[in-house]
C-alpha cells in the first residue's frame, strides 16, 4: 500500500468535503457572518483524529520516522543504559541500542503524551 501525503491545505480540502454538506447549486459559493470559524473548528477535529490515529493505529499503517541521530544514549557502568525520546516522539515502535544484534521491541506500544 503506497503512503498518502497531503499538506493542511490538501488535508483541510477533504474534511471539508466530508464534514460539510455540499450547496444545491454547484455555482453558489456557501458563506457564514456568525463568527464561526469553520476550518478552525475543522482543523482541531482533524488534529484529534490524527493524534488518536498515531497513538493507537496498527504500525503497519503508520510511516515511522528513525531518530537515533536525534538521542544520546548513556551506557552506565552495569550495562544498563537510559535516554530521553525528543518531545514531539508520540509513539516508540522499535529499540535498538548499540552493540545489540536485535531489537529490544518489535511493533511494542509505548506511548509517550505529548503536552
Amino acid at each position: 500500500m503506497s503512503a498518502l501525503t497531503l499538506d493542511l491545505d490538501g488535508m483541510m480540502a477533504e474534511w471539508r468535503l466530508r464534514a460539510f454538506p455540499e450547496a444545491v447549486n454547484s455555482g453558489c459559493d456557501v458563506m457564514r457572518f456568525d463568527g464561526i470559524d469553520l476550518d478552525a473548528h475543522l482543523q482541531t477535529r482533524m488534529q484529534a483524529w490524527y493524534d488518536n490515529l498515531i497513538r493507537t493505529a496498527p504500525l503497519e499503517m503508520l510511516a515511522p520516522v528513525d531518530i537515533a541521530a536525534r538521542v544520546e544514549v548513556e551506557i552506565l557502568s552495569d550495562g544498563t543504559g537510559w535516554f530521553l525520546l525528543p518531545d514531539d516522539v508520540v509513539r516508540l515502535s522499535c529499540l535498538l541500542l548499540p552493540g545489540w544484534s536485535s531489537p529490544a521491541l518489535r511493533g511494542c506500544l509505548i506511548t509517550k503524551v505529548k503536552s
